[in-house]
């Protein structure tokens, strides 16, 4: 039997973490996010891996390259929107929050500047995968939603994980 344990499809959750540059030119109150890597997550599959090349990530769901920015994966509380999305040199896929003009956008943004809300989640959809051992690499996978969480599944990515090498980057477009 050909059954795979891998949720093709459906929307999944990937956490990370968000640290603050402060180095922005003034007047721009975007904040730099990491979205996501290829930090093996263990999943009730096995151990799940994003691959993260420009020909594996699907933007189609991201329009010239901005995705809704969401609290706890919550379609109903867009807050803002994570403009900019690109592959850094170091293989981390990154952004910029900007806010918008949920009545809670505010207190979430104000929150992240404070450094209470650091960590990021992605939501997206696997398309293909290969199999090594237990590891799933998901070598073609759709970006959906970038969302601010409690708790990530990724400790390697959120508010503040800056690229040192900026401005190299490959923006991301579908």
């Amino acid at each position: 039997m050909n059954y795979a344990p891998v949720p093709i499809g459906l929307v999944q959750y990937r956490p990370g973490m968000v640290e603050l540059d402060r180095t922005r030119a003034r007047g721009d109150d975007r904040i730099p996010i990491a979205i996501s890597s290829e930090y093996p997550v263990d999943r009730h599959f096995g151990i799940e891996v994003l691959v993260h090349k420009s020909t594996a990530i699907d933007m189609t769901h991201a329009p010239e390259g901005e995705l809704p920015f969401l609290d706890g994966h919550d379609t109903g509380r867009q807050v803002g929107a994570v403009e900019g999305i690109y592959l850094g040199t170091d293989g981390v896929l990154r952004g910029y929050a900007h806010q918008g003009n949920h009545p809670d956008a505010a207190w979430i943004f104000a929150d992240i500047r404070a450094g209470i809300r650091k960590k990021i989640s992605v939501g997206y959809q696997i398309q293909e995968f290969e199999i090594d051992d237990d590891t799933y690499r998901a070598t073609r996978w759709a970006l959906m939603e970038v969302s601010t969480v409690a708790i990530p599944a990724d400790y390697n990515v959120g508010v503040g994980r800056s690229d040192p090498s900026l401005p190299t980057e490959e923006h991301m477009t579908p």
